[in-house]
């Protein structure tokens, strides 16, 4: 994974990457975000997924590797979005499985309303570590890069707004990912949260992004002034440098899956790779 994005913000630009060499040459020159639409539509699991939910969580399934997920859940009343409770602590409790029962929960669940369900949530799954085969069935012309590769799976959810790391390329397999993003000099503008206690590691906007409460956060204008939304559908990528994140809403019917592949890039000097 994001907060909803409020509306009327700009877009991030749409480029044209049509072989490896015009990626390439994307990745070394540009250093804002872009957008490159069905770049990785030829994916197994990006097909997969436009055959249906279950085919892609049985494509995932075919290739996990059998050891424990770590899996976070959070309450229906939560609505998707992993932050804190009124005591600060975090709003979802944290576990291990194997994948085939994690998604036995989200089987269960497909035909209920939404609003009863809980939200699954996996993060930063590294693709290498836990899936045997999956890496090397979904190429990406990354060149004499080392990328670090995980896999991001949940249902609907809504994570706050973070840094990433630099520089990430974030690619949508099944259902659809929305990520606003804002440039490094918006940190104060964004209210992050405690250091110590977070959802995932890292310091999160303390701002609801659905419901900007501008009394408590009114530099928040001052960040929305400066922040485009990038929308992914199945096969799309995102590019970013250095960014905070509001990474990212997994929309539509609850049981999409497997929604992100991210290739995750150590940054060298300047904007090039």
């Amino acid at each position: 994974m994001a907060e909803a994005a409020p509306v009327g913000l700009p877009s991030v630009r749409v480029l044209q990457a049509t072989d490896d060499a015009t990626l390439d040459a994307l990745l070394r020159e540009e250093d804002t975000p872009f957008v490159v639409r069905g770049l990785v539509r030829d994916w197994p699991l990006v097909q997969a997924g436009l055959e249906s939910d279950s085919a892609a969580r049985a494509f995932l399934l075919a290739h996990a590797r059998d050891r424990d997920f770590v899996v976070s859940m959070a309450e229906p009343d939560a609505k998707g979005r992993l932050f804190y409770d009124d005591a600060m602590a975090v709003n979802f409790r944290m576990g291990k499985g194997r994948l085939s029962d994690i998604f036995a929960q989200l089987d269960a669940a497909e035909g209920r309303d939404v609003a009863q369900v809980p939200t699954v949530y996996l993060g930063s799954v590294d693709i290498h570590e836990f899936f045997d085969g999956l890496a090397d069935a979904h190429p990406m012309p990354l060149g004499s890069r080392t990328p670090l590769t995980s896999l991001w799976i949940s249902n609907a959810s809504r994570i706050a707004a973070h840094n990433d790391f630099p520089d990430n390329l974030a690619c949508c397999a099944v259902g659809r990912r929305r990520f606003t993003l804002f440039p490094p000099d918006q940190f104060a503008n964004l209210y992050l949260g405690p250091i110590d206690i977070t959802p995932a590691g890292r310091p999160i906007s303390m701002v609801d992004f659905a419901a900007p409460d501008f009394a408590t956060y009114p530099r928040f204008r001052d960040a929305l002034a400066t922040a485009q939304v990038a929308e992914l559908e199945p096969g799309g990528c995102t590019f970013h440098t250095l960014a905070l994140v509001s990474s990212c809403r997994r929309a539509g019917r609850f049981q999409h899956i497997g929604e992100l592949l991210v290739a995750r890039h150590a940054a060298l000097s300047g904007p090039a790779l």
